[in-house]
């Protein structure tokens, strides 16, 4: 008689480290973070271009709205509407250097990718494509959390280390 292989107890679960990903996965994810940030600074573009017409429409043609008494003078809705132009062009701007820096892995890309992720989070003024820009900076911040995209991040530049998590 040959004797039995030693069964595993019941109830214990088989050995696995689910904080630790059975693939490296991360420049996938950084390059998904990429296409997401690329379309959001596009969006604020459009933002952007829209606000500044507007503005200058209120500013350089104030009579061809009608004025209701109580309402605000045109030019202070043409100043509102100019800032936030200008707000949105900044938002732009710093997205496009934060993904680029992302997308080339250059120094800094890690706080560079952090930015961009909490401005596209904390971005609720732009009416229609809201949702989407909040996706892409709530996607860009849970990706640059992962430990693998942190690793991947910090060896390809070797630079610039990010923090080590908690």
């Amino acid at each position: 008689m040959s004797a039995m292989p030693p069964s595993d107890p019941i109830g214990q679960p088989p050995p696995f480290d689910y904080y630790t990903p059975t693939q490296d996965n991360a420049p996938s994810l950084i390059r998904l973070a990429v296409i997401f940030n690329y379309i959001s600074v596009g969006l604020d573009v459009c933002v952007c271009l829209i606000e500044f017409g507007f503005g200058t429409l209120f500013l350089v043609a104030p009579n061809m709205m009608s004025n209701n008494p109580g309402d605000l003078p045109p030019w202070i809705l043409g100043i509102i509407y100019l800032v936030m132009g200008l707000l949105a062009a900044a938002y732009a701007i710093v997205k496009t250097i934060g993904t680029r820096k992302l997308q080339k892995n250059r120094p800094h890309a890690w706080g560079w990718g952090l930015a961009i992720g909490i401005i596209g989070c904390a971005q609720m003024f732009c009416a229609s494509c809201c949702c989407l820009q909040v996706a892409a900076g709530v996607y860009t911040v849970v990706i640059l959390s992962l430990q693998n995209v942190r690793n991947y991040l910090a060896s390809q530049q070797g630079q610039d280390t990010p923090p080590a998590a908690y």
